[in-house]
């Protein structure tokens, strides 16, 4: 992939639609690409925040800790698309991660390290601009869909109870499956 490709990447993904090719450029010379394969495990929770990253092509599953009958288990709690952003609330926050990131399907990555998304955030110019406007959308989009599945669990509270159930008990089954190999 060329930095062409990587441009093209940024420029599908919504939250640098409408910005320019020079100033996308600036932005990709920062990233780096990472392939992934379906299964491999992107980053764990708790792991330090280092890096984030854009999905230039594939899926990215999100897994969260959750208890199921006195025992703890990881679950599938969304897909993240092409054009979406993982990694960057830990950065932002400056916390540990607080997910798990598994690749769903064999894909490309632009990863953008620690020092230099620092760097981006801070620059003054239209590059930084951008890259901030882009986070904030990130974000904003990330709260929506939270606000999203609280009012889905809000208006039927059983249903929700119900998936989270099945969901956990499927990890559960999934473990004990890998344990016993």
């Amino acid at each position: 992939m060329s930095a062409t490709d990587i441009i093209r990447a940024l420029a599908r993904s919504p939250y640098f639609r409408g910005i320019s090719t020079d100033v996308l450029h600036s932005i990709a010379m920062h990233m780096s690409l990472q392939p992934m394969v379906a299964g491999e495990v992107l980053s764990t929770r708790l792991q330090p925040s280092e890096a984030v990253w854009l999905i230039a092509d594939g899926r990215v599953e999100v897994r969260r800790l959750q208890g199921y009958k006195g025992r703890r288990v990881e679950v599938p709690v969304s897909i993240l698309k092409p054009g979406m952003f993982f990694g960057h609330v830990g950065l932002l926050s400056e916390q540990p991660r607080t997910a798990t990131w598994v690749a769903s399907s064999p894909g490309l990555l632009l990863r953008l390290d620690r020092k230099p998304f620092e760097r981006l955030l801070a620059d003054p110019r239209m590059t930084g601009s951008a890259f901030r406007r882009a986070m904030i959308l990130a974000l904003g989009s990330q709260l929506q869909a939270v606000n999203s599945r609280l009012n889905d669990f809000i208006a039927n509270p059983e249903a929700e109870v119900a998936t989270r159930k099945e969901l956990l008990r499927d990890a559960m089954e999934s473990v004990d499956r890998v344990g016993q190999d």
